[in-house]
Order: structure tokens, then sequence, then C-alpha cells
């Protein structure tokens, strides 16, 4: 017997072996031939159309043996409730959900799955969630923290309204609307069996007018992980975040039409963890003298449609990230970092792989020789 640790499937490929099976039986017996001498024990299945209807010959010919199975970006739950009622999964110890959009979520959908041990659900979600008031608290107890963060009086001065430059008066979380952001997330509520473990890899979402906030949360764990900030749409002189828990896991800030000091592109530094920054649509100014602090996790870097009212701010901006891998530059005003006549304040770009201009001839004699870019 030969095992063949690994094979993926696209569910097209799946649907034309079954068709070729139930038509063709010279195809039928050569195939099967190949199967009494081969194993397949894990099978990865990517979705490009839902499978209505595979054949129990084609399920147990291919499925039959296998004891890890990954289903990555489907829909629906048809095929694998076929799999599963046809009793072809005996041997099946792991599943893993990749990108799974369920039309409904149930627990019984694995009862008739004796060997199972681990279930995986990695951005999965579904549509039909009955534990909402019980997803409730969980999902509060991870937004609070860093909303509370922000809104503290030690940035009570930091948010401002553009328009009427009065102190930014911070919403209160809604249930409803916290719900309604996240009603399709499936949480440890939806399983009660101890028969198998079931692990979670999921994004928590929170949107008010100004902020918006993302998570990824490993199972219950009350902790986030990889947290995306939004700002939109107001005056930004600061950023103070303390704990601990919370800053050392931010890993993406982006600001959207808004007025931002250098400040707070200082503040935002100080973020250890933080790898992608983006501003688009802003004005940036240039206040108080600042000494930006060296960020050696620095990935990604974007200004786009923005005015910056002192270029020479935004160089020493860029060269504390010393490890920068792509930069975005495209229909700024004011802001040319690759200035040739700055020759005190040099732009330096090491390890810059990507660099996107709106017009390379605006920068043709001054953009210096980057040796490792590739685009």
């Amino acid at each position: 017997m030969i095992k063949i640790k690994f094979i993926y499937f696209s569910s097209d490929l799946l649907a034309k072996i079954d068709r070729c099976l139930i038509f063709n039986p010279e195809f039928k017996y050569s195939l099967k031939t190949i199967f009494e001498k081969v194993r397949i024990t894990k099978i990865l299945i990517h979705s490009h159309d839902s499978l209505n209807h595979v054949s129990y010959d084609t399920q147990y010919m291919l499925f039959s043996n296998a004891q890890v199975l990954y289903f990555y970006s489907w829909q629906d739950m048809t095929f694998f409730e076929s799999l599963a009622r046809n009793f072809i999964l005996q041997n099946i110890e792991s599943i893993y959900f990749f990108y799974y959009h369920f039309l409904s979520f149930s627990e019984s959908f694995f009862n008739n799955l004796k060997s199972l041990k681990n279930i995986y659900l990695i951005d999965s979600y579904s549509n039909g969630i009955e534990n909402l008031d019980k997803i409730y608290p969980y999902i509060q107890n991870m937004i609070s923290p860093l909303y509370f963060e922000i809104k503290s009086k030690k940035n009570i001065d930091n948010f401002v309204t553009i328009n009427t430059n009065e102190p930014y008066i911070f919403e209160n979380i809604d249930k409803n609307s916290l719900l309604t952001s996240n009603e399709s997330l499936i949480t440890p509520f939806e399983f009660k069996t101890k028969q198998y473990q079931t692990y979670f890899f999921s994004t928590i979402q929170f949107d008010s007018s100004v902020f918006r906030f993302s998570f990824s949360v490993l199972n219950s764990s009350h902790i986030a992980k990889e947290i995306s900030i939004i700002i939109q749409n107001i005056y930004i002189k600061g950023f103070i975040i303390e704990n601990a828990c919370i800053y050392k896991n931010i890993r993406k800030i982006s600001i959207w039409g808004s007025i931002l000091t250098n400040k707070f592109l200082a503040d935002i530094l100080i973020f250890p963890n933080l790898e992608d920054i983006n501003i688009s649509s802003c004005k940036v100014l240039s206040g108080q003298k600042i000494l930006y602090k060296r960020h050696e996790n620095m990935k990604i870097l974007s200004f786009l449609y923005t005015f910056i009212d002192n270029s020479k701010e935004i160089i020493d901006f860029v060269n504390c990230m010393p490890n920068l891998k792509s930069m975005d530059l495209r229909k700024n005003t004011n802001l040319n970092i690759f200035d040739h006549h700055s020759q005190n304040n040099k732009i330096t770009l090491n390890y810059l792989e990507k660099l996107y201009l709106f017009n390379e001839n605006e920068y043709k004699y001054d953009i210096p020789d980057i040796s490792n870019l590739k685009s």
C-alpha cells in the first residue's frame, strides 16, 4: 500500500471525476485499481462552485481513508453533510475550515464522525448563529479595553472634531451595532460536546463614525491578536495606548480624511509590532520638534492623496524604519522624500522591495539606487 500524505482537489475537478466514474466504466475500473494501492491521508478541497451531488462511489473511493480534511473557501455544507451522512469519514481525526461561510451551522453535522478529535475554524462564519446573547459579552470584552483606552483622559485632548474644533464626543458601545457587525461569528458557544476539541481563529469587528477596529482572536482567549485600527474624519493631535496587551498586538493603523500632527506619527511608532501604516486623503502638520523612535518591525508605509506641510519631517519619519519593505507615495502634495537638494537628510531604504509612485518622471533624477527594489 502506497501512502500519499497530501492531495488537492478543486470542486470542479471532483465534479468532473464524478461524471467520468458514472459514465465511463473503464475510467472507474482504472481509478479503483489505483486507489486499491494508494491511500490518501490528507485532502484539501477548494470550492469554485457548490457540489450539490457527488456519487457514493466517488466519495468512498477518494475520501474513505482520509484522516485530515481541509475545506477552503466554501459557501455551503451540502458536500460535507453528504460525506458525513454516508459514513464516508469514519477515519477522519481533524477537519479544517478555512474562509468557510456556512449558510447554517450546527454541531450535529459532526455526529457521525466517530474518530474525530479536532475541529479548526479559521476565519469561518455562519448566517445562522443562534447564541447572540451569549456572544455579546464575549465580543464586548474584546472591544472595550481598546475603546476605553482611546477615550480615556490621557487622549481627551488628542481627538478634535474638524468642523467645530471642539473635543470629539465618543459614542457608547451599542449592543445592536456590535452584534450586527459580528452576527456571523462562530464561537465556542456553538459546541457542547466533549468528544473533540474545537479551535477558532476569527476576526471581531467594531464600527463607529470615526473608529473601526478589527481583532484576530484565537480560541476563546480574551486577548486580541493582530489588531487593525482605522480612524477617519477627525483631527488627531496624538495617540496614547498604555495597555501592553493592546499596544503590543497592534499590527496596522489606517488614517483616512483626517488632520494629524507629527506628534501622532511619533506616538504610533511606540507600538513595537506595528507593521503597516496607511495615511490617505489627510493633512499632516508639523508642530513641535519631534524625535522619532527607531522602529525595526515596520514593513509597509503608504501616503496617498495627502498634503504634507514639511517634507523633511517625513524624511525623518521614514528613516526611523530601517527594514521597510514597501512604500506607496502616490498623489501627494508637497512631498518629495528623495529631494536631491537635501544632502544632509538623505533617505535610507536599504531593504525596500516595492516603491509605488504616481508619476516616476517627477522623481527621475532624485530616486536613489535601491538594490533590493523589485517593482
